[in-house]
């Protein structure tokens, strides 16, 4: 087997292909409490991808999932990392490293806007479900 370094999570991690080990890793500092109270009060409830308890979760909170999400979590059924919480608060667990937003264009383009300069944003159309995506993570993400 070649190795071969994979970014994942549009950057968050490098990762090794043959053992799995993270090579390069980037996680929110604690202002990521803030930006998520924000998209709390914007009425926009993400999915938090974090490590909790050394173990890879996503967390959401099925009651305040937009149709979108729903689309996103019935890809994923099966998947281990699936954290469904009971309240907007447990999606702060962990050592967060990306969020995802799915929800109206009029809800997530001024949040993109908002935080754009200060994360790695990425703001588009999921080219299968049509579905508006905003994804943060934190500035050093990054592909390059």
């Amino acid at each position: 087997m070649t190795w071969i370094p994979l970014i994942v999570y549009n950057g968050a991690f490098v990762i090794d292909n043959i053992t799995e080990d993270i090579l390069i890793e980037n996680y929110f500092d604690d202002r990521v409490d803030y930006v998520l109270d924000d998209l709390f009060a914007n009425k926009v409830y993400p999915i938090v991808y974090a490590h909790i308890d050394g173990k890879e979760k996503f967390s959401f909170v099925s009651e305040l999932c937009s149709d979108g999400m729903y689309k996103f979590l019935d890809s994923r059924k099966g998947d281990v990392r699936t954290n469904a919480v009971r309240a907007v608060n447990d999606l702060k667990s962990g050592n967060i490293f990306y969020i995802i937003c799915i929800d109206e264009p009029k809800k997530l383009k001024p949040l993109y806007e908002k935080y754009k300069n200060s994360y790695h944003c990425v703001y588009q159309m999921d080219i299968y479900t049509k579905e508006q995506w905003l994804e943060i993570m934190p500035l050093n993400a990054s592909k390059a």
